[in-house]
């Protein structure tokens, strides 16, 4: 004759709250994931182009492009989100005399920390730099002339909300831009937004 065998019996007692533990992290582990799962892409592109003008002029040139990009989350979805982005590209031409290159490479990352809550806050930075190129060779010396231009641009952007029970509502955000080229020298602008709303319910008489 067989007994039943329970759970309290068949674990020792020490090991039950070391395994209730385990069940919990699991479980919300495993909801985490349902609730806001990790995703991460890429791509990888390529092109040839070539005209030809009734003059006589052609041009030729390729184009090589990649990119990467991701979303998941810190510790647990409610805590904190973050997605990043990370793109390159490159590209050549030649027409006659003249021959182009310019490479491109930008970047982002946003982080949310509380994405779900009543104040939420959001932190953004983005970074750019682009250097073109040309090379110009003069038809009446066969002297080549090189000139350029670098370009890089960073921002900083944070925002804070917050909303209240009655339908009160606050913003605010802090947006710094900075960028720097060669040929144009340097540009800082910062923009400090604050708003306020209050939305209250619909009422029918």
């Amino acid at each position: 004759m067989g007994y039943p065998l329970t759970v309290s019996k068949a674990i020792p007692k020490p090991w039950r709250g070391r395994l209730i533990c385990l069940l919990l992290c699991f479980s919300s582990g495993s909801q985490a994931e349902s609730l806001y799962p990790s995703q991460w892409y890429g791509g990888l592109g390529y092109s040839y182009r070539m005209l030809s003008r009734s003059d006589g002029v052609s041009t030729q040139g390729n184009a090589l492009s990649l990119d990467f990009a991701g979303s998941s989350y810190l510790v647990q979805p409610w805590l904190s989100t973050f997605d990043l982005g990370l793109a390159l590209s490159l590209d050549n031409s030649e027409e006659k005399n003249v021959d182009r290159s310019a490479e491109l490479v930008t970047g982002q990352m946003r982080l949310n920390i509380f994405p779900k809550s009543s104040f939420p806050l959001e932190l953004l930075y983005q970074r750019s730099d682009s250097r073109v190129e040309s090379d110009v060779m003069d038809a009446s010396t066969g002297l080549l002339y090189s000139r350029g231009d670098n370009y890089r641009l960073d921002r900083f952007y944070v925002r804070q909300y917050m909303m209240t029970d009655f339908g009160l509502r606050l913003a605010g955000s802090y947006d710094n831009t900075f960028a720097t080229s060669a040929l144009s020298g340097d540009y800082d602008q910062e923009n400090v937004n604050l708003n306020m709303s209050l939305r209250r319910g619909y009422h029918n008489f």
